[in-house]
């Protein structure tokens, strides 16, 4: 404003050669003089990082979230990696910890794509098998071949639980034995539902886990599976990482990305498809890519916090739902027991003969598909006119995504056609249930 140009003014010296955008005046104490220089300490965004950073500068990495700084000391110069504050850190965690418990009008908060990962749900009751392709935890099933492989639940001693603050019950145990030969395996393997979740993205997949003895590997791996209907694109295999257990639980994560859908065909049958999670305890040479070069491992593995999540670090494991009762729901989604005990009614039936009655059962959740329903148990009875009367049959008709019909046929039923009312279906046993199955 005075008629004087930069270079003009006392103890400034500007090279016009070096000009460029975003330079400052900084003052060199060597020369006594302000000098114009490039802008140090700014914060970039991108995929990529900066070619010609200078000391101080930052770095955000737009593909997994994490923030760098350019640090130049006597002999080096690199990007590190900002490390999070321990007493912040801890309190974001625990603030989370507590939404967990706490249903949020804006939906679900957590990160986890995998249900029931801490082995909470147990709706079959079961205790453990053998049997390969068969669910044991909700949504959590075994494949195995060669060899004996046993999927058990195991019981935390109380206060034992590998993460502190979070109190959990159970975990998974698999126990293999006597696998040989070129097509052995045995692995734990979960169903996100629709091949979309995560494609083109980067995923972590983490999990506590310990060994029986020695240090033996599990192998993490992806299927996508693009469902049925149409002509869907065959199955894609994608290999995520390996981790060496030792005798002591411990926490283990690799990640990967995930292949994008580009060119694929999704199945035209709708919630058919999936983004298959296994963790591979045990694979012979021919299994392949997969399961990584494991090898035949006979060796006892627990597993338990199992998590699938956006990015390339682990956050503090969560549920998939918020609660208790929300991740019961889910697991419901895919299947659904009911079990009761003796005298209990399952539901109501009218008699349209003097032998036979049909009633609807309404599911408590929406199902993924049109289920399969089977009893099981021969303790059915039917409580009409104050008389028990005994089942020789029962089954399900007109089955849907929401609610499944009771058909039964009764022996000594008569005077009860038609008489108006309703008619329970009771247990006489406390081994009879009906189950409803949606798995992928």
């Amino acid at each position: 404003q005075n008629g004087f140009e930069l270079d003009e003014l006392h103890d400034v010296s500007i090279n016009s050669g070096t000009l460029a955008d975003k330079q400052v005046l900084a003052y060199e104490s060597a020369t006594q003089l302000w000098k114009n220089k490039q802008a140090t300490g700014g914060v970039t965004v991108g995929a990529t990082a900066p070619s010609t950073p200078n000391n101080g500068d930052a770095w955000f990495d737009s593909n997994d979230g994490t923030l760098y700084v350019w640090y130049v000391d006597a002999d080096t110069s690199q990007w590190v990696q900002v490390q999070a504050n321990s007493a912040l850190e801890g309190s974001i965690l625990a603030r989370l910890g507590a939404l967990e418990t706490t249903t949020v009008a804006f939906g679900n908060l957590s990160p986890n794509y995998i249900i029931n990962g801490d082995f909470s749900i147990n709706q079959r009751n079961f205790t453990s098998t053998t049997t390969n392709v068969s669910y044991g935890f909700d949504r959590w099933q075994l494949e195995t071949a060669s060899g004996t492989s046993t999927y058990s639940t195991q019981a935390f001693t109380t206060g034992a639980a590998p993460v502190t603050g979070y109190e959990a019950s159970n975990f998974a145990r698999i126990i293999t034995s006597g696998q040989t030969g070129t097509v052995a395996y045995s692995l734990l393997e979960q169903h996100i539902e629709d091949v979309r979740t995560l494609a083109g993205q980067t995923a972590v997949v983490s999990f506590w886990a310990k060994a029986g003895s020695g240090t033996p590997k599990i192998a993490v791996s992806f299927d996508q599976r693009f469902g049925s209907g149409g002509s869907p694109s065959d199955i894609v295999s994608v290999p995520v990482g390996i981790v060496t257990t030792t005798t002591g639980w411990a926490r283990y994560s690799v990640s990967v990305t995930i292949p994008s859908l580009s060119g694929k065909t999704v199945g035209t049958t709708a919630n058919t498809s999936s983004l298959l999670l296994r963790l591979w305890v045990s694979a012979s040479a021919a299994i392949g890519a997969p399961a990584q070069g494991i090898g035949i491992q006979n060796n006892t593995f627990d597993i338990w916090g199992v998590q699938v999540e956006r990015g390339s670090v682990a956050t503090a494991f969560r549920r998939n739902q918020p609660n208790i009762q929300a991740e019961l729901a889910a697991c419901q989604r895919y299947y659904y027991r009911w079990t009761g005990v003796t005298g209990e009614s399952l539901g109501n039936v009218n008699f349209w003969m003097t032998d036979r009655g049909w009633g609807v059962y309404y599911l408590p959740v929406t199902m993924r598909a049109v289920p399969s329903i089977n009893y099981y148990g021969s303790g059915w009875n039917v409580l009409a006119n104050n008389l028990n009367i005994s089942v020789s049959s029962i089954g399900a008709t007109s089955s849907n995504v929401n609610s499944f019909g009771i058909d039964c046929i009764t022996t000594g039923g008569a005077g009860v056609q038609n008489i108006g009312g309703t008619i329970r279906v009771n247990i006489s046993g406390g081994s009879s249930y009906v189950q409803a199955v949606a798995e992928l």
